[in-house]
Order: structure tokens, then C-alpha cells, then sequence
């Protein structure tokens, strides 16, 4: 662009200096319409990292393919001249992976550990509802392959700010 607007300003240009500089600027300008819109790509790979720096408040399953998916994405997010179709797709992978993220003690699945989590595995505890297999892996805080009043009793710890961690 800078080499364009100095020919431009030249008034003793010749026609091949302008012809050259017409042909840069016409290169640069395809080139800028081939490359796709990396802004919906980069949100999702920020919240994707936020989650694997975080990963130990994850269950573990939910978060097992999300490094690879990432480092997926990464790679056409780097890419200078990825098309918009690369971008979308790359992003079409991704989202649902971050989606598949379950946050350890999130029992009622609303994205926040709150004290209504302990209150439905103690529910569950007392054959006063069902939890679905994703539920019960979520509420099992203490890693023990159960829900239980243990799991209950940790999640009230957290929420009341006793405990920073699973």
C-alpha cells in the first residue's frame, strides 16, 4: 500500500512504475479476500484454552479429546492464508468439543457449582430422583466412582468458599 501511494504521488512515475505498484496492490487486495474471518475461531480456541489451564475442574472424560481438537484448530487459526471454508470447519470441530465440557460438581448441568448440586446427588442419595450417568460423574468430586453424601458434603465446602478445589 505504501509503495502504491508513493508511485501515486510521483508525478514522474513512469507507466511501468505504475503498472508494478497497480499489480502489488491488486495482489495484496486478492490475496486479503481469500483469507478468512478468524474472529468466531479465535473465541473458540480462547475459551477451549481457558478450559484446559483449568482442566483439573473438568471432568476428566468431558475434556479428554479437547487438547487435540485445539491444537487442530491452532493450526488453521495460524495459517495465514486459510480459506473461510478451513475456518469454519475448524470451528465446527471445536465448538462442539468445548461443549462436551462438564464442570466437576456442576450436578444440574447450569455452568455453576452452587449449593442446588448438593442438594440433588443428596436427592439422588435418598432415591428421591434419578441423575443420569453424566450427573453422577459430575457430582463424584472426590474421584470415588460415586455420587454420594460425601460428594454433597465437598460441593457445600466449595460453595461456601472453605475449599478452592476439588
Amino acid at each position: 500500500l505504501e509503495e502504491s501511494k508513493a508511485v501515486a504521488g510521483n508525478k514522474n512515475a513512469t507507466e511501468e512504475e505504475i503498472n508494478a505498484a497497480y499489480d502489488k496492490l491488486f495482489d495484496a487486495l486478492i490475496s486479503m479476500a481469500k483469507r478468512g474471518n478468524k474472529a468466531e475461531l479465535e473465541v473458540a480456541l480462547a475459551k477451549a484454552n481457558e478450559i484446559l489451564a483449568q482442566r483439573n475442574r473438568y471432568v476428566a472424560s468431558t475434556v479428554s479429546d479437547l487438547e487435540a481438537a485445539t491444537a487442530e484448530a491452532q493450526t488453521v487459526y495460524d495459517n495465514i492464508d486459510a480459506t473461510q471454508k478451513e475456518i469454519n470447519g475448524a470451528v465446527e470441530t471445536l465448538v462442539p468439543v468445548i461443549m462436551k465440557a462438564r464442570l466437576l460438581g456442576d450436578v444440574n448441568m447450569n455452568g455453576i457449582v452452587e449449593s442446588d448440586d448438593a442438594a440433588e446427588i443428596l436427592k439422588y442419595t435418598a432415591e428421591l430422583q434419578e441423575l443420569t450417568e453424566e450427573q453422577v460423574e459430575t457430582g463424584d468430586v472426590n474421584r470415588d466412582g460415586e455420587a454420594d453424601a460425601t460428594d454433597s458434603a465437598v460441593i457445600l465446602q466449595y460453595t461456601a468458599e472453605k475449599i478452592s478445589e476439588f
